[in-house]
């Protein structure tokens, strides 16, 4: 999960130095060892000049890559909570969680009302090097509910929203399929995704309806 996510944060910007080079070269070779059914999904990037001059585009709202990203924005949900309150979610809370990509940003399809409310951007740090370039993050916490909310950027690339809360209940009328749960991640894995039964881009964790 994490090298897919790596791979999706150096869309943009290009790289600009030699071992930003190397890092994208890696990167890439690693999916493509480890992800051949996401690279078939993405396809070949087509050009496009709509937002940038040589730019290219790639389709990635399929099912392996809308899965694999939207369980990387859950667990990282977990992951901001727990550095910015100290608390564990319990087994009565959840996450609600989306990623979006740089693509809904140019068309203006980002959740404005909820970026407006956002406190100050936040960072981390690598020993002495700031990655605020790389990586940032806001949160706020609800007035009168008992939800985190939390929007954390790669790069240009994507950026991931997440609701935390020691109550699902409180998540409200979240799609079922973008709440998770503590625990989520026992037996996920990206590598068994596009092969049945994971092969619309869903782990096979939850009950199925089959429709006829």
């Amino acid at each position: 999960m994490d090298s897919v996510a790596a791979f999706a944060s150096r869309f943009w910007p290009n790289p600009t130095t030699a071992q930003h080079h190397e890092d994208i070269q890696r990167s890439i070779k690693s999916v493509f060892q480890h992800f051949p059914n996401l690279i078939a999904e993405l396809g070949r990037p087509v050009e496009d000049n709509r937002y940038v001059e040589g730019g290219g585009v790639l389709k990635a709202g399929g099912p392996i890559m809308s899965s694999v990203m939207t369980t990387f924005a859950a667990r990282l949900g977990f992951a901001l909570h727990h550095w910015v309150t100290g608390e564990i979610i319990g087994p009565g809370g959840g996450v609600f969680a989306r990623w979006h990509s740089n693509y809904q940003r140019f068309e203006g399809r980002l959740p404005h009302d909820f970026l407006e409310i956002l406190g100050p951007g936040l960072t981390m740090t690598q020993g002495l090097k700031d990655v605020r370039d790389q990586f940032s993050f806001s949160f706020v916490h609800g007035v009168e509910i008992g939800v985190t909310g939390y929007w954390a950027t790669f790069r240009q690339s994507f950026a991931t929203m997440a609701f935390v809360s020691q109550n699902v209940g409180e998540l409200g009328a979240a799609p079922y399929h973008l709440v998770w749960r503590p625990g989520f991640l026992k037996g996920y894995s990206v590598k068994p995704l596009g092969t049945w039964p994971g092969r619309y881009g869903l782990p096979f964790r939850r009950p199925y309806i089959l429709v006829t």
